[in-house]
């Protein structure tokens, strides 16, 4: 799904942060509801239980969010065109990629 992606980044900062967000949750409740059917499929709902559990701590303990982000800090500065460009920040690319990562960062955001 390239092309969504490369959509975002073009038209991402042209919408209002009400519609960024409505979209970001959106793609929560698909991941949760993608989440949701592969756990049933399994039959049993321990075995998805525990891999959510071990890489949040996984996830947590290595500090992924935090590489993730310094990451893109860095493309943002290697890659920016010039001064006076929306930020990652500005446009919500930074917390649409995370929300994209994260079926649960729509509900813990702020």
């Amino acid at each position: 799904m390239p092309w969504a992606a490369l959509s975002g980044l073009l038209i991402g900062h042209r919408l209002s942060t009400r519609i960024q967000e409505s979209v970001v949750t959106g793609l929560g409740l698909v991941t949760a509801v993608v989440g949701i059917g592969n756990a049933g499929r399994t039959g049993n709902i321990i075995i998805p239980l525990i891999s959510l559990v071990s890489g949040v701590i996984i996830g947590e303990l290595l500090d992924l969010d935090g590489a993730l982000s310094r990451l893109g800090g860095w493309l943002q500065r290697r890659f920016a065109p010039s001064e006076g460009t929306p930020s990652a920040e500005e446009t919500g690319v930074a917390e649409a990629n995370t929300a994209a990562a994260s079926p649960v960062a729509p509900a813990a955001s702020p």
